[in-house]
């Protein structure tokens, strides 16, 4: 698992959109496809907090992304912003109804994510052979199991334990 020493490399190796999406899956363990698929309109900024409702994931025949509800109610949750992420999210442009989308307002596809991951990893010197897509979850995973000393509990808690 990546230690917080790496990660906050890896934040502090890339600006704007990029540091605060990676700040954003670090603080609360969400992974990728859930980021690419939050919604302006599923944030309470005075509460400060996003209702993750959605994933982006492969259509049934694996040749587009589409957004989809996530399958379990136990998936569906409420997540806290960290106070240092709210200026930092109501900075962002809303393009397209997406917290992270491309320029063009577009949902960022799965393969720029995984490129932009891997040139944030390579800024900051950071060695990880894992998988990128989850580097985040495991650091913020094993920040919780510091708090709590137990890993199942880890994994109902970002409500992934049966997720592919």
């Amino acid at each position: 698992m990546p230690k917080p020493e790496e990660a906050q490399r890896v934040i502090e190796a890339v600006q704007g959109l990029w540091r605060i999406m990676i700040s954003l899956m670090s603080a609360t363990g969400l992974r990728a496809g859930k980021v690419r698929a939050l919604r302006w309109e599923a944030a309470d900024q005075k509460r400060r907090r996003f209702a993750v409702q959605e994933a982006v994931k492969k259509s049934a025949r694996g040749h587009r992304e589409e957004v989809r509800n996530l399958k379990r109610d136990a998936s569906v949750r409420t997540i806290q912003i960290p106070d240092a992420f709210l200026e930092q999210l109501k900075q962002l442009p809303k393009r397209g109804g997406w917290v992270f989308s491309s320029e063009s307002g577009d949902l960022i596809s799965a393969d720029y994510f995984l490129d932009q991951m891997q040139r944030a990893v390579k800024a900051s010197g950071v060695e990880w052979h894992g998988t990128l897509a989850h580097f985040f979850y495991h650091f913020a995973c094993s920040l919780f199991m510091h708090e709590f000393s137990n890993p199942k509990r880890c994994s109902s808690f970002w409500a992934t334990a049966a997720s592919p």
